[in-house]
């Protein structure tokens, strides 16, 4: 379905940072092939939105891991850390 002012089914821009962040809406932009025609749904938009929470839970997670464990030490593989090579 094509959106457009005269048929009155578009959203502005401004709406939509209302009840979503900008993250979330660049990383629902970015899912889409650039050359395909995309079909807004606010469902995948709220997907969008659940994926950037998660990335950035990962790395609030991490910095603190980086905070807790001693990086000055020398981060190499050891025997607990197996690596498979297919």
């Amino acid at each position: 379905m094509k959106m457009s002012k005269s048929l009155k089914n578009f959203i502005k821009i401004k709406e939509i940072t209302t009840e979503y962040n900008h993250n979330s809406i660049r990383l629902y932009f970015l899912t889409h092939q650039w050359h395909e025609v995309m079909d807004f749904t606010f469902p995948g938009l709220v997907e969008a939105s659940n994926k950037e929470k998660y990335i950035a839970e990962f790395f609030r997670n991490l910095k603190v891991w980086l905070k807790e464990n001693d990086l000055k030490r020398d981060l190499k593989f050891d025997a607990n850390d197996k690596v498979n090579i297919l």
